[in-house]
C-alpha cells in the first residue's frame, strides 16, 4: 500500500485532486482515525401545541444596565401596570460581598412587555408527546455532536494532506516558470546558455535554481553555480 506521503514531492505535485481524495481513507486508517459518517437522525415530530396566548410581563434594567425580565406575568396590561405602581423591589447581591448578604432594591425603569406563552393546561395535555419529542431532539444533538467531533479529528489529518498537496503544486508551478523563462531567454540569446544563466542569476538565488534542477531534470544546465553579473 502506497500512501500519499510515500510519494516524492515531485510525484505529489503531479497527482490529480481526485487521486489525492482516494488516498485520504488510507491516511485516516494509518493515523488510527475512523472516517466519520453522517448520523441517522431521529424524526422530531412537530409541536402538538397550538398557538401561544398573550401575557404581559414586567421588564426592568439590571444594576449593570442589562435588560432583565421578571419571572411574573399578567393576563392584562392593567394588571401589570398596577403591579409596577406598587413599587415592588427585587432581590440581588454583590458578588464581591457574597450571596449570603442579599438585599432588596427597587425595580429600575420598569416597563410593561407583551410576551407569548403556552398555558399550563396545554403543556399537561401533551406532556407525554413533548417528553418524547425532547428525547428525540437531545439524541439527535448528541449524535450530531459526536459526528462533528469525529469530523474535526479527521480534518486534522486530511487538511495536512491538502495543505502539502497545494504547496507542492505551487512549487511545481514556480519551478516550471523558471524553466520556461530559461527557454525564453535561450531563444533571445540565440542559444547562449551561459549568458542565460547570468540573467537568471539576477532573478533567482542559486539554491532556487538548483531546486529547479531537482524538480525538472534536464530543463536547466547542470552547473554547480550559475554565473553572476
Amino acid at each position: 500500500m502506497k500512501t500519499y506521503w510515500d510519494h516524492t514531492n515531485q510525484e505529489r505535485a503531479q497527482l490529480s485532486a481526485e487521486y489525492v481524495t482516494s488516498l485520504l481513507d488510507a491516511e485516516l486508517m494509518v493515523a488510527g482515525v475512523r472516517k466519520p459518517t453522517p448520523p441517522v437522525l431521529q424524526e422530531v415530530p412537530a409541536s402538538p401545541l397550538g398557538a401561544k396566548s398573550k401575557y404581559f410581563g414586567v421588564h426592568a434594567k439590571g444594576k449593570y444596565g442589562s435588560d432583565e425580565t421578571l419571572e411574573v406575568v399578567f393576563t392584562t396590561a392593567e394588571q401589570a401596570q398596577a403591579f409596577i405602581d406598587l413599587c415592588p423591589c427585587g432581590q440581588d447581591y454583590d458578588y464581591d460581598i457574597g450571596s449570603e448578604f442579599r438585599y432588596a432594591k427597587p425595580l429600575n425603569n420598569a416597563v410593561i412587555q407583551q410576551i407569548e406563552l403556552y398555558s399550563l393546561d396545554s403543556i399537561n395535555e401533551f406532556r407525554s408527546s413533548l417528553k418524547q419529542r425532547k428525547a428525540a431532539s437531545e439524541q439527535n444533538a448528541k449524535l450530531q455532536s459526536a459526528f462533528t467531533e469525529a469530523s474535526v479529528k479527521a480534518e486534522k489529518i486530511t487538511n495536512k494532506v491538502w495543505e502539502d498537496y497545494y504547496q507542492q503544486r505551487e512549487t511545481l508551478a514556480t519551478m516550471t516558470a523558471i524553466a520556461d523563462t530559461f527557454d525564453q531567454y535561450k531563444k533571445l540569446t540565440e542559444g547562449n546558455e551561459d549568458l542565460v544563466m547570468t540573467f537568471l542569476g539576477k532573478l533567482y538565488k542559486p539554491e532556487t535554481l538548483n531546486e529547479c534542477r531537482e524538480w525538472l531534470p534536464n530543463r536547466l544546465p547542470s552547473l554547480a553555480q550559475p554565473a553572476t553579473a
